[in-house]
């Protein structure tokens, strides 16, 4: 069989849905190397970023969708030439959005609902973007995978009376990379951020769905022994107003201690991992939590929002907390800060948890789903 993989929206920073591209390529590298892909890149991408190579992968640059308005024209109306040309028998999304006209059998991806939500954190022009196309996509897909089975019934209670395609969940994986982070040394990650003590960890940046805000406020409320030997590390994307917004519930001694880093290579991601003694999440809505699973393969203890998704992750390994109640984050944080045997504990039953999650198991339900849309347009093709 020969499939596509719409990769387009994997940049040279691979973050984002990139790290979800990246992986999950890895992971069809581990079982799918009986059947022939065909991954559609912007131009440059296949040179900047580490890719994996297996006999049956080709991996093809759409000209012009180096840019974004070339790369939603051919998510719109290109890439079903490319899947004819390539004689493709089911095309791959790992978003939501399928083309306008579909020559192929194709399978789409339910990320999450947070537009839905948590409108306030999505601008209005995206949320009708996505209701348009989104929908329009779902309705018209012959398979749909979505990344954790959270998503998979929400999906169903939202659309299941229209949908006419299997719906498989294909919950996410985790590299081995952030299972040696551990072993990574500290010191050149702690002169560069300056984190020299006590580093909590955090994934977000101002993104206001992330709830950042909340975390900023506990670390207020803090003991001061704990605040003063302590440095907050924000990754993820940065807004300099939003950051000062963000910073100004707080006084000048506690906005010191936390810096928002913007994205960061991977290396540096690892660096900061092996260094922290804790990883905060204090998201309000998820699709999957990729970054509470890597922070439980770094082995580093976590504290997160008490989503249903996140504890799909986490189970008893993480520590949850109320959303949007920074007494409560803080109170959790000090757990794990304040009884090191504890953090231990959790940090290695969480380890282990982690493992079960990998790129070869979601490649492999993946595959599943491909089947279960290539059988239900076989018998939807064979007279009554």
């Amino acid at each position: 069989m020969r499939f596509s993989f719409n990769a387009l929206l994997l940049r040279s920073d691979a973050a984002g849905i990139g790290t979800l591209i990246r992986g999950l390529l890895h992971g069809l590298g581990d079982v799918g190397a009986s059947h022939e892909w065909v991954v559609y890149l912007r131009p440059g991408v296949s040179k900047a970023v580490e890719l994996p190579r297996w006999e049956g992968c080709r991996y093809v640059e759409i000209p012009g969708a180096r840019m974004k308005a070339g790369r939603v024209a051919m998510e719109l109306f290109g890439l079903p030439a490319y899947d004819r040309r390539f004689g493709v028998d089911v095309a791959y999304s790992p978003t939501s959005y399928l083309p306008l006209t579909q020559g192929v059998p194709a399978v789409a991806t339910v990320v999450d609902f947070c537009w839905l939500r948590v409108p306030h954190a999505v601008p209005g022009w995206r949320r009708l973007s996505l209701r348009l196309r989104m929908e329009r996509s779902l309705l018209r897909a012959a398979g749909i995978a979505t990344i954790s089975e959270t998503m998979r019934r929400e999906l169903l209670a939202r659309y299941g009376a229209q949908l006419r395609a299997p719906v498989c969940a294909t919950p996410l994986g985790v590299g081995p990379a952030f299972f040696a982070a551990r072993a990574l040394p500290q010191t050149g990650a702690r002169a560069r951020y300056g984190a020299a003590g006590t580093l909590i960890l955090a994934s977000g940046g101002t993104d206001p769905r992330k709830d950042v805000e909340s975390l900023v406020r506990a670390c207020k409320l803090l003991p001061r022994e704990i605040l003063q030997d302590a440095r907050v590390m924000v990754i993820g994307p940065r807004s300099r107003r939003a950051e000062q917004a963000i910073l100004s519930a707080v006084n000048e001694e506690v906005a010191s201690k936390i810096r928002f880093t913007g994205f960061i290579p991977l290396a540096e991601v690892l660096e900061l991992f092996a260094c922290a003694s804790l990883f905060v999440y204090s998201t309000l809505d998820e699709g999957f939590g990729l970054p509470v699973l890597e922070a439980m393969a770094a082995g580093v203890p976590v504290v997160c929002s008490d989503l249903e998704v996140l504890r799909e992750v986490g189970g008893d390994t993480v520590i949850y907390t109320p959303m949007r109640d920074p007494a409560a984050l803080a109170r959790m944080m000090l757990i794990p800060l304040l009884d090191r045997a504890l953090a231990e504990d959790l940090a290695a039953r969480a380890r282990e948890r982690a493992a079960t999650f990998t790129w070869a198991r979601t490649a492999e339900r993946l595959l599943t789903l491909f089947a279960q849309t290539l059988a239900g347009m076989d018998a939807a093709a064979r007279p009554a």
